[in-house]
C-alpha cells in the first residue's frame, strides 16, 4: 500500500513584511508558500524547500536524470502578495552532473550554469546556506481561515 503523506501548516514571514505566510508542509518539506491579501490567503506556489536561517530556502530537485539542481534563494519584500519567479531574489544556483558541478555566477533566477567548481566549492556553498530552522507545525486538517 501507498504510504500517506503527513500534511502539516504553520506560519512565518518569509520576506520580511510583517505578515506571517501560510507555509504548508508535506513529508517534511514545504511544499507551498501561500500569500494573504485583505486578511484571505492569496495566490501561492509550489515547492520542495527547506527553511534555514536568515529565511533562506534551499531547494533541491533532480532536473533530469542526471542532473540536480540545487536553488538557494529568499523572498523579496516587494509589497506583492503573490510567492512566484520574480519574487524569488537568488542567493546562487548550483547544478551537478556526472561530469562535476557548475553554479550561476549571476543571481538571476533564469542565469546559465556558466562556472565550473569543485565538489569542495560547492559543499562549502551548500554547507554555509543549508542550516534548516524547526518551526511548530499543526496538522493541515486542523486549518482554518482566519
Amino acid at each position: 500500500p501507498a504510504e500517506i503523506p503527513k500534511r502539516e501548516y504553520t506560519f512565518h514571514d518569509l520576506d520580511g513584511d510583517g505578515t506571517q505566510d501560510l507555509l504548508i508542509y508535506v513529508n517534511g518539506l514545504i511544499s507551498t508558500v501561500v500569500g494573504w491579501k485583505d486578511g484571505k490567503t492569496d495566490e501561492g506556489k509550489s515547492y520542495g524547500v527547506t527553511l534555514c536561517e536568515d529565511n533562506v530556502l534551499v531547494e533541491k530537485f533532480s532536473y533530469s536524470a542526471v542532473e540536480t539542481w540545487h536553488h538557494i534563494f529568499r523572498f523579496a519584500n516587494d509589497g506583492d502578495t503573490v510567492f512566484s519567479n520574480p519574487k524569488e531574489q537568488s542567493i546562487v544556483r548550483l547544478k551537478q552532473t556526472p561530469g562535476g558541478w557548475w553554479r550561476t555566477s549571476s543571481t538571476d533566477h533564469y542565469a546559465e550554469f556558466d562556472t565550473p567548481i569543485t565538489e569542495a566549492e560547492a559543499m562549502e556553498i551548500l554547507n554555509a546556506y543549508y542550516k534548516p530552522i524547526p518551526l511548530d507545525t499543526k496538522p493541515i486538517s486542523e486549518f482554518q481561515e482566519p
